[in-house]
């Protein structure tokens, strides 16, 4: 019997972000298990859908700086674009490539210890946007039902990871990130 794709709902997404990260009641990789290949290319579609969605949405307000804003701790629209971008080519996908045995791929830039992102204008957000899911859809073709989504390595920062847990935890990622643009529509 075939299973059906399922989109992992965001509140489902946020449920097991608390579970892993304030509760410290599971981990990812187990939480990850009972979700498919397919069900993550599902979700990530729909996050990136949400977040392109926002983008074109937003008023321009949220793309330039605020009257007086020098090194806000507020991101703004592009910004956040930057940092989904940054991190989940060097947090998520290059352990995922490198699991998987798939060449390195992009290179995205990386603010160093500042966390400081460039601010985007809107086109440049999403096109900056786009790049992101080539590289994602990349990354989702070349993961074949051959590979072990369980396959993992050892990461210094977090730990034993595998290919299914980077992948959930990049969902959770997008999500937080989503709700971030969310909240900067006005109203």
């Amino acid at each position: 019997m075939t299973r059906s794709v399922m989109v992992i709902e965001r509140a489902t997404l946020r449920e097991i972000r608390s579970k892993v990260f304030r509760e410290q009641a599971s981990t990812m990789r187990d939480e990850a298990a009972r979700f498919s290949l397919p069900d993550f290319e599902a979700t990530l579609t729909e996050l990136r859908r949400g977040i392109r969605a926002l983008l074109l949405a937003l008023p321009d307000s949220a793309f330039v700086p605020d009257a007086g804003d020098g090194e806000s701790d507020i991101w703004k629209a592009g910004q956040v674009i930057g940092h989904v971008y940054d991190a989940q080519t060097n947090t998520f996908l290059r352990p995922v490539r490198l699991i998987a045995g798939m060449p390195q791929g992009p290179t995205a830039y990386s603010p160093g210890a500042t966390m400081s992102y460039p601010l985007l204008s809107r086109e440049g957000a999403l096109a900056t946007l786009d790049n992101a899911d080539r590289d994602l859809l990349e990354v989702l073709g070349l993961l074949s039902p051959e590979v072990d989504l369980c396959r993992s390595y050892e990461d210094e920062r977090v730990g034993k990871v595998s290919i299914r847990a980077l992948l959930l935890f990049l969902a959770i990622h997008d999500d937080d990130h989503l709700g971030q643009l969310e909240a900067m529509l006005p109203g």
